[in-house]
């Protein structure tokens, strides 16, 4: 159980008492950006000469304050790597944030990197960083994202990467890739929101009726949606004219 927690004076960096320990959240922001690597960006130290309910001071640079039940104060130092990260980050000086982490070579650092680059968009130091701490599949899917020439798409499957499926969609409505909004919805078995945009947009509502034909047929399930059996009394789904239009619009999507 986390006893106190105290935010750093210049950085997004946390400390925080838990038993015999004090952990360092390097950058707590992860967890709006990928949850699976929160554990990976906390750095944990022993605190034992702390005594019984130590209290959290303060947390200033790379120094924490504790005050022990009997008053007086200890000072427990804290890696000053990833202060300076934060500190290349915030000057976008993400090449020096590579060399740091190169130079330092702690799963730690590369983590908090790999958060940080996400969150601000910057794929190539986000491919480097997850590569660096194993993560081929994410390194995949960041690639196939850097690889799309479509900037508006690129911020919206990276929001998707991050977990911000409601901000990917809006990106997309905004940007009018309504084709990628509905798509986006099918992927994640968002089934109404698919088709209630679909039947918005007048488009694609085939598309929509056809991929769910498909995922209730791999499950060995029936349709019981009172809407999606009334499209389907109404809608044709013939999946040569959907794997034209779906292509036809990926042609499109190049000449944005």
């Amino acid at each position: 159980m986390i006893q106190n927690i105290r935010f750093n004076d210049t950085t997004n960096m946390l400390v925080g008492l838990q038993d015999s320990k004090m952990l360092v959240w390097c950058y707590p922001s992860t967890i709006y950006v990928d949850s699976d690597l929160l554990q990976r960006t906390i750095i944990d130290k022993e605190i034992g000469d702390f005594g019984k309910s130590p209290t959290l001071v303060s947390f200033v640079g790379n120094h924490v304050t504790v005050r022990r039940v009997d008053g007086s104060l200890i000072s427990a130092g804290v890696s000053p790597f990833p202060a300076a990260l934060h500190a290349y980050v915030e000057k976008s000086k993400w090449d020096h944030a590579l060399r740091l982490c190169r130079h330092i070579r702690d799963e730690k650092l590369w983590a908090t990197l790999a958060a940080m680059a996400a969150y601000a968009k910057n794929l190539n130091t986000a491919e480097i960083a997850y590569g660096a701490i194993d993560e081929a599949e994410k390194v995949q899917l960041l690639g196939e994202i850097r690889s799309n020439p479509n900037k508006d798409v690129r911020s919206a499957d990276l929001s998707v990467f991050c977990g911000n499926a409601q901000d990917a969609e809006g990106l997309l409505l905004q940007s009018g890739h309504i084709f990628r909004a509905i798509m986006l919805n099918i992927t994640l078995f968002r089934w109404d929101r698919a088709l209630e945009l679909a039947t918005k947009h007048k488009m694609h509502v085939d598309t929509v009726l056809g991929y769910r034909q498909r995922y209730l047929e791999e499950f060995e399930k029936k349709e019981t949606h009172p809407k999606f059996l009334q499209y389907a009394s109404e809608v044709e789904v013939d999946w040569d004219t959907i794997n034209e239009r779906i292509t036809a619009e990926y042609e499109r999507e190049k000449n944005k």
